[in-house]
This record gives C-alpha cells, structure tokens and sequence, in this order.
C-alpha cells in the first residue's frame, strides 16, 4: 500500500533533512538584525539559521542527558557486580 503513511513507531524515528523542516524564526532576532539596518531577506534567513542551530543544540543537549543516564547506571550496576564479587571471594 503505497499511500498508507508508516506506522508510528516508524514515523517516530524517521527524521527529515534539515531543508525539508518547516523554518522557524527567532522574532527578537529578527527585530534586532532590522534595526542593525540588515535587510528584511537577509535579517530573515539569519534569524532562520539561528533557530535551526538552537534546534540542533536542544537535540544534543537531550542526548548528552540520555548518556549521562546510560552513563550512570553502568557505574552503579558495576559496583553492584563489584560488590558482589568481593563478597563471593571474601567468604
């Protein structure tokens, strides 16, 4: 079925190109780069781009937060396997 949209466990984790998302623009940027004289276009595309790297940043910052959860509970399951050797090999 070609016109059948995916499932949603599929959907979730497809992502689009960063030109196929729908621009977004920081407003008080753009009113900062018109009244720095910048052109409308110009202020806009800036203002656009500017958005796009905050929307990277905020993906990144969610997965350093996921590896520092993964992270964490290595360290602990570790030191129960740890501690549970040593109380194998001291009895």
């Amino acid at each position: 079925m070609t016109g059948d949209p995916p499932p949603a466990a599929v959907a979730f984790v497809q992502r689009l190109p960063y030109d196929a998302c729908m621009a977004l623009m920081l407003s008080k940027t753009y009113d900062a780069f018109k009244a720095a004289g910048a052109p409308e276009d110009k202020a806009r595309e800036a203002a656009e781009e500017i958005a796009g790297f905050e929307d990277r940043l905020s993906n990144i910052e969610s997965d350093v937060k996921l590896l520092k959860w993964i992270a964490g509970f290595n360290v602990a399951l570790s030191m129960a396997i740890l501690a549970l050797l040593l109380r194998l090999v001291s009895s």
